[in-house]
């Protein structure tokens, strides 16, 4: 079997560095306008992401129908779909697992990098599905902040009481 979190790394470093200009809001969302993904980022360093989630007619529509989706659907108490990211400087580094039953690896590192405009509007410019994928998907995925009381549940990380992530995880993300 191989070692499917050896990519996922970012837990390693600190949430943010001395030199970020801005820090990512965790009371809200950050929702995307150019693909069906929601991010959900705490003050520790973790992310929840929720793909596929907003619905065809776009987020600003009725951002109530997207939360309506997540909580319906998506069940935001899951375990499944978190990760880590940093940002150093204006830097965004983001990585997450995705659950696929099916595979091998059955959590694979998606990796996200990009750049953080302002408190509200993140920029990913590469992403990459380490284990399905050898070349990153390049682009300009904008993700703009919408203000909610909606919060995921962190108490369930599968990965949260793993020796691997316990020795080494950044002390500033200790909850």
């Amino acid at each position: 079997m191989p070692n499917c979190h050896k990519q996922f790394t970012v837990y390693q470093l600190p949430v943010h560095d001395s030199t970020a200009t801005s820090q990512l809001r965790s009371d809200g969302i950050y929702a995307s306008e150019h693909t069906r993904e929601v991010l959900c980022f705490q003050p520790n360093g973790l992310v929840k992401a929720y793909p596929l989630c907003i619905p065809d007619t776009g987020f600003w529509t009725d951002p109530s129908l997207t939360i309506s989706i997540i909580q319906s659907r998506y069940e935001p108490y899951k375990k499944e779909d978190w990760g880590a990211y940093t940002v150093l400087a204006d830097t965004l580094k983001l990585q997450r697992f995705n659950y696929h039953q099916t595979e091998v690896c059955k959590r694979s590192v998606f990796d996200y990098r990009g750049v953080v405009l302002n408190d509200t509007t993140l920029v990913i410019t590469s992403k990459i599905a380490y284990w399905f994928d050898d070349t990153a998907t390049t682009g300009h995925f904008v993700y703009r902040f919408y203000p909610t009381d909606f919060k995921p549940d962190d108490s369930r990380i599968w990965f949260e009481k793993k020796r691997w992530y316990l020795r080494n995880r950044d002390p500033s993300r200790a909850k």
